[in-house]
């Protein structure tokens, strides 16, 4: 895990995320902001908290995605 992560934050730290498509989402129907509101967002790290990946943005979102 800790070597993807730093694979990935090598590679995408610093680009804008254009778009998104859930292939399955299993979290809660409320959660603030929406995901569409991370469209044009700029990714400031990729960092890991146990079996998770978390993608950091530049206004303080976080995405959670478990292996």
């Amino acid at each position: 895990m800790q070597a993807l992560a730093e694979r990935l934050d090598a590679a995408l730290t610093g680009r804008r995320l254009a778009g998104w498509q859930a292939l399955g989402f299993a979290g809660l129907k409320t959660v603030q902001p929406a995901p569409d509101a991370l469209v044009g967002q700029t990714l400031t790290g990729v960092g890991r908290r146990g079996k998770y990946l978390v993608f950091t943005f530049d206004e303080g979102a976080r995405v959670l995605i478990h292996l």
